[in-house]
């Protein structure tokens, strides 16, 4: 039996706070609030560098730990699904309670209760179709020789991350990453690297991974501060199809990718497996638009040194905030037996979208 990779685990523990950690400096209002080139505003730009890779590592981990699957089921997709309603359903009733002018009339009711249909999850809305066709991509890859499947990542790399980021041009409609096509492509990513491990071969591999992270975000922290001082203008290549931030979240999955046995293992699967509903939770849009929304503004006026730590620390408490409310989910979806009602509401589906010649 293979063990179990619980530095995979951390990893996705990582990446959905780095996520949060995304928000709160952006949605929050922090980088919104500092003044360009100050010492704060340049740390906490180059502390944003540092987690804009956790959407890629998020989505890799999907090609990593799926692309050997060999089920045939919309059940994933489903209990996401499930998930999103309910939460979206619980939030929306506590708004409507308690701050009812927040909603926005019967529009603003009808996204709140269906978020998933405005883009404002964008993730779970690429991501369910890339769950449906997973059974499809996995077929392809399996037929795809080590050499083929490294050619067409090179491809995808070339076309889809180098050429649209150096031109500034979204040629291929990938949004800055915001898209299934962008999910599509890590997800190969991930296959690749869980297939060929080519990064076991290399001689202090994690040191490596280490200093070319670093490096890739001290060239991107500098290009932007030239950038901004002989034309004003901040962001270049900092996005989830830049090579560099590509490249980061990559280093990321190489220095986590460990086998090892560790004590607080069972604690880690606990823990990693409501990364999801940390996102759903946090990013709803009544609470994204209403609290999270320069709700951390004060974090700008801290020292500069103490600006990073506050960050993590507030990422941290929301991590486990949403931990608590999606273990309360967890227990009630096992009372109610809603893994059977999805899975008998799944039989029909599978049948429809999947035929028996895959098998």
């Amino acid at each position: 039996m293979r063990k179990r990779n619980y530095g995979l685990d951390i990893a996705r523990i990582a990446a959905m706070c780095g996520v949060v950690v995304l928000h709160i400096l952006g949605r929050g209002g922090v980088l919104a609030e500092l003044k360009p080139l100050q010492a704060s505003y340049v740390t906490s730009w180059w502390f944003e560098i540092l987690a804009y890779g956790s959407v890629n590592v998020f989505a890799m981990l999907s090609g990593i730990l799926g692309a050997d699957s060999k089920k045939k089921s919309s059940y994933r997709a489903l209990e996401l699904l499930s998930v999103v309603l309910l939460y979206s359903v619980v939030i929306t009733v506590l708004f409507y309670i308690f701050s009812p002018d927040l909603i926005g009339g019967k529009k603003g009711l009808i996204f709140a209760l269906f978020p998933i249909l405005t883009k404002t999850y964008w993730y779970i809305t690429d991501y369910i179709p890339l769950a449906l066709l997973q059974p499809y991509i996995n077929k392809w890859l399996k037929f795809l020789t080590n050499e083929q499947l490294q050619k067409l990542c090179f491809v995808f790399i070339a076309v889809i991350s180098v050429v649209p980021s150096v031109t500034r041009q979204d040629l291929f409609a990938v949004n800055a990453g915001y898209s299934f096509v962008w999910l599509v492509m890590c997800y190969f990513f991930g296959a690749y690297i869980k297939r060929v491990d080519f990064f076991a071969k290399i001689k202090h591999v994690k040191i490596i991974s280490v200093v070319v992270f670093f490096a890739c975000s001290l060239v991107l922290l500098g290009g932007n501060v030239l950038e901004y001082k002989l034309i004003e203008q901040w962001g270049y290549m900092i996005a989830y199809d830049s090579p560099f931030i590509l490249l980061m979240a990559v280093c990321v999955i190489v220095f986590m990718n460990s086998e090892k046995e560790i004590s607080s293992g069972k604690a880690l699967v606990v823990l990693s497996s409501t990364a999801f509903d940390t996102y759903l939770l946090h990013a709803h849009p009544l609470v994204f638009d209403n609290l999270f929304k320069s709700g951390f503004t004060w974090i700008a006026g801290l020292p500069t040194a103490a600006i990073p730590f506050t960050v993590i620390g507030c990422a941290a408490l929301i991590y486990l905030a949403a931990f608590v409310v999606a273990r309360i989910r967890i227990f009630l979806y096992d009372k109610l037996k809603v893994k059977k009602l999805l899975q008998l509401i799944a039989k029909p589906i599978d049948k429809l979208i999947y035929p028996a010649s895959m098998d």
